[in-house]
């Protein structure tokens, strides 16, 4: 107990240093009149379509999180309330707490076993890092970005191999001499947890099983198309906001470059995090630092701000259940 309440604290330290290094990197060098000045210069119709797509790519994700775990429709709304809640506690809590925020509401919310959610918390997480890849690598071949945007897809490029690499090896004979090795590495990652090492693999290798179905194959494909292109609406009516012209590939580019600093563990919110990802994304199109620091801190309000009003009364709710 001592130990994971030390490894918990350690990782705590860890992402406010990482935020808070980023943040004076951001920062250091920005006369802050000028980003309040930018903060002032938001046009509030243009926002209010951004607040509406932000919301509309979370009820997507809802979505694509219920495929994958092959839960019935009649389910979505309790798989809403996971996501908006997993949302929220990211946004307050640092390291990506809201993944198994989310896994363990919904394992509440339905009365199951918290091993089905979370391994299929898990396979939603490689969805986005795919998506993130594959844009990434059109970014690249058609847009010349620089190296920062190559090495990110270099470290993204070794993380998928790495991954293919276990599935593989899950697959051959080779996985059986090693077998105990992994099993105590994810009894290390997951021993915080209220599931055992089997039962989670168990319901990872089901879930992997029931994403690949044709059926449940082409309507996934479907909502992460829809999601990519909420989110680049989200983007793109924010730098309208911000009354930013530049070319149509540019909503893309800057979240990639969110989408790919957000995989590092910060501070809650992502502090630090999407300023300096804004600073270095936007200055592609000549934008002023101060101004992609305050178009970084707005989106990260915008999120707060709706998983807030969509997650409150669901936790409050919960609250009550659990009395």
């Amino acid at each position: 107990m001592i130990k994971a309440d030390h490894k918990r604290f350690v990782a705590l330290i860890t992402g406010f240093l990482i935020s808070g290094l980023l943040l004076w990197l951001a920062l250091r060098d920005i006369n802050l009149a000028h980003v309040w000045q930018a903060f002032a210069s938001v046009k509030l119709p243009q926002l209010a379509l951004c607040i509406a797509f932000v919301f509309g790519g979370i009820l997507l994700r809802s979505i694509r999180w219920r495929l994958i775990l092959g839960l019935p429709r009649s389910e979505q709304l309790q798989v809403v309330r996971a996501t908006f809640l997993g949302v929220l506690a990211n946004m307050i809590l640092p390291g990506r707490a809201g993944e198994f925020v989310r896994a363990i509401t919904l394992a509440r919310l339905r009365g199951t076993t918290v091993a089905g959610p979370l391994a299929g918390a898990v396979i939603d997480r490689l969805v986005d890092m795919l998506v993130l890849f594959v844009a990434g690598m059109v970014i690249y071949m058609v847009y010349p970005a620089g190296a920062l945007l190559a090495k990110w897809l270099l470290a993204l490029a070794i993380i998928f191999a790495t991954i293919g690499a276990l599935v593989a090896l899950r697959v051959s004979k080779i996985y059986n001499l090693f077998r105990e090795q992994w099993f105590a590495l994810l009894r290390r990652v997951i021993s915080k947890w209220p599931v055992s090492v089997e039962t989670f693999l168990v319901e990872l290798k089901r879930e992997f099983v029931q994403s690949g179905r044709s059926s449940v194959r082409t309507e996934l494909l479907l909502v992460v198309l829809l999601i990519l292109a909420f989110d680049y609406i989200a983007f793109y009516t924010l730098m309208l906001a911000f009354g930013l012209s530049i070319p149509p590939l540019a909503p893309l580019l800057v979240w990639v470059f969110f989408a790919a600093g957000s995989i590092l563990p910060s501070a809650p919110g992502y502090v630090g995090v999407y300023q300096v990802a804004a600073i270095f994304s936007l200055s592609l199109y000549q934008v002023p630092a101060a101004t992609s620091v305050a178009f970084a801190t707005v989106f990260q309000i915008i999120m707060l701000l709706v998983a807030l009003a969509a997650a409150g009364p669901s936790s409050m709710q919960l609250f009550k259940e659990r009395q």
